[in-house]
Parts: C-alpha cells; sequence; structure tokens
C-alpha cells in the first residue's frame, strides 16, 4: 500500500524522521543548523566512511528519501562510478591523469618491484586502475550539483591526492575530479 512506501513523518512543525539504509534512523532537527552523521560500513573486504551532512534549513523530508533510494542500490551506482572512471581513463580524462600522478610518484626500481611481484602481467597504469578502493562517501541531500560524491583512493603511500565521481540529485554522475 502507499502508506507503507511513505516514509514516517512525526510531528511536521518540529521533527521529521526516516529509516535510512545504514545509518538507521535519521531526525531532521530543525533546532539544529547542520547534522552530520557518520557510519563506517564493510564493503567488498573494504572499510568505508559514510558522510550524511546537511543543514536542517535547506533539507527536506523528499531529500532524504532520494538519499535512502540512492543507498537502497548503493551497488548498482558503484558499479556505474567503476564504469565511469575506466571510461574516463580511456578517454585520457581525469582518471588517467590520477593514475599518473601515482605512477609519477614511484621511482624506477619502486616500478621494477611492483611490475614483478604485484601487477604480474599487468601494465602499472591498469594495476593501479584495477586497485582504486572506494574510502568515503559523502552525501549532501541539500545540494543538488554535489548530491552523492564518492571518494577513491589507490594508496595513500604514493601521493595524497583523491580522485571523486560526483553524482546529481537524478543519479546521474555529474563529474569526474581529482582533489587534494
Amino acid at each position: 500500500t502507499l502508506a507503507v512506501m511513505l516514509p514516517k513523518i512525526v510531528n511536521r512543525t518540529t521533527m521529521e524522521k526516516i529509516d535510512m539504509p545504514y545509518f538507521g534512523e535519521i531526525k531532521i532537527d530543525k533546532s539544529l543548523v547542520e547534522q552530520d552523521f557518520q557510519k563506517y560500513v564493510k564493503f567488498d573486504d573494504n572499510l568505508i566512511e559514510l558522510n550524511l551532512i546537511y543543514e536542517t534549513e535547506d533539507i527536506t523530508i523528499s531529500d532524504l528519501v532520494l538519499v535512502k533510494d540512492f543507498l537502497n542500490d548503493f551497488e548498482k551506482h558503484l558499479s556505474n562510478a567503476t564504469q565511469a572512471i575506466i571510461k574516463d581513463y580511456e578517454k585520457n580524462g581525469r582518471s588517467r591523469n590520477f593514475i599518473q600522478t601515482h605512477l609519477d610518484a614511484l621511482s624506477p626500481l619502486g616500478k621494477e618491484i611492483l611490475k614483478e611481484t604485484l601487477s604480474k602481467d599487468l601494465d602499472l597504469d591498469k594495476y593501479f586502475l584495477r586497485e582504486l578502493e572506494l574510502n568515503f562517501v559523502y552525501i549532501f541531500p541539500d545540494d543538488p550539483d554535489e548530491f552523492i560524491k564518492f571518494n577513491f583512493i589507490v594508496s595513500e603511500e604514493f601521493t595524497d591526492e583523491f580522485l571523486f565521481v560526483r553524482f546529481g540529485k537524478d543519479f546521474v554522475i555529474k563529474e569526474i575530479s581529482t582533489e587534494y
């Protein structure tokens, strides 16, 4: 029924709440300026930090319903992000620059050791591309331009640069970028 699909709402004038995947019950507390929730989730043998951050004056329950829908299909969105990174890499985009930064950080001896041990039959750039790991997920339900940000790393030992995949509220990837 329709009642089952709608989020639970408690006293609209003071506080609304919704049951959110990974986070549990989230309440919009209008007495606070900003709300920030963090959760660590084990996903594909990686520990991922999920951050849900919003200013309460700009948030609506429908924004949080969108977040819930996104998180319910998390695996699909992660797969889409990974595929977008590979396509971006093949088109010489930001992903290739990100991988090249990691390769440039290696000494010639380091490259040889990596080729002989870990990368085996792969070129080093394809090895680094394969080794990308999702590290953080930032969720900004009150921001239409930066709704969800996936933060990927290869290794903090090589560089402090991160690869970001940004989703809009329509769940479409808006941008792939690098940041420090």
